[in-house]
Formats: structure tokens, C-alpha cells, sequence
């Protein structure tokens, strides 16, 4: 099974910041959103992105790959005004 092969060291954590904005923004993630952008964080890292900009259905998240943490969440409404600095790759998840 898909969940077992990501061991406990590479799942994300979601940062106190992060998850009170997932809950204040009322940004919902499925779990196979969390699968997906966990396994593209861990292909991120290994191509050498540090901070990854995470792009889904409803959500921009901000992902520390170095830290495996979710660093800040958004919805679209949000993100699409916004200007992101200080990352140096892109993950695109569609469900």
C-alpha cells in the first residue's frame, strides 16, 4: 500500500502557522491530496528544491522540503493575488 512505502520521517508536518491558516481560510486537503503532495515534495527534495510553492485543486501551500513542513496554506481566492518569494520549485497536484 501507497501509505506504507512513505515512512513516518517523510510525511509532512503542518506547522502551527499553517494549520491555522488551513483552518481560518477554510482550506480543505484530502487525504490522497496529502499522499501526492507528500510523494512530490519527497521527488522535489531529491532534485534539490529547498522550498517548494504547492499547487492543488483548492489550496497554494508553501512546503519546506528540507523540513518536510507545510510553512503556510491559502486558497486560490488568496494565492491568486499573491506574490511568492523565497521558493525555488513548483508542485502541481490535481485530484
Amino acid at each position: 500500500m501507497l501509505s506504507e512505502k512513505i515512512n513516518e520521517s517523510e510525511r509532512l508536518t503542518i506547522s502551527k502557522h499553517a494549520e491555522k491558516r488551513l483552518h481560518t481560510r477554510d482550506v480543505s486537503i484530502t487525504d490522497s491530496e496529502w499522499q501526492k503532495i507528500t510523494e512530490k515534495a519527497e521527488e522535489a527534495k531529491a532534485k534539490g528544491v529547498n522550498d517548494a510553492l504547492v499547487l492543488t485543486n483548492n489550496a497554494a501551500l508553501v512546503v519546506s522540503t528540507q523540513n518536510n513542513t507545510v510553512i503556510t496554506a491559502m486558497n486560490h481566492d488568496e494565492a491568486a493575488n499573491h506574490i511568492f518569494t523565497n521558493i525555488n520549485g513548483t508542485i502541481v497536484v490535481k485530484e
